[in-house]
């Protein structure tokens, strides 16, 4: 099973997979090695080089909200290409209640809300990922 992972927004990230005792990482490769220990082997060799053979680098489109903290207006920016998929801006109270929601249709979004003083999560879709911001009101 796979864990939520966050990126810092505009950075690229690498992922790699480390399997514990692979041959690759073990001083004893093939030394005095039972047949399962050497099939154990084989196979995380296996998963290795399979798996590093699809590992792609991954831009994050960068997603800026400022002022932070605010009043309730603010302005939303993106760098998605916003002519692909549909995209969308919600965000959450910290008790899990979704407070604002609309599709985005240009780069640059101001808004002004009236909302409560307090911490809220700010949710970017735009079709393939989803980035997260905090955003405090004041």
């Amino acid at each position: 099973m796979f864990k939520k992972f966050v990126v810092a927004l505009g950075s690229t990230f690498h992922a790699y997979i480390h399997t514990d005792g692979c041959a690759l990482d073990s001083p004893h490769r093939g030394q005095n090695q039972s047949p399962n220990q050497n099939q154990k082997t084989s196979k995380q060799s296996q998963l290795q080089t399979n798996a590093t053979q699809h590992i792609k680098n991954v831009t994050v489109p960068t997603i800026q909200l400022y002022p932070n903290p605010n009043t309730g207006q603010f302005t939303f920016v993106t760098q998605s290409n916003l002519a692909v998929n549909q995209h969308t801006l919600t965000i959450y109270s910290l008790a899990g209640q979704m407070v604002y929601t609309q599709q985005i249709t240009q780069t640059r979004t101001n808004l002004n809300l009236s909302l409560k003083k307090g911490v809220y999560l700010v949710v970017y879709n735009n079709g393939t990922t989803q980035q997260q911001l905090k955003m405090s009101i004041q």
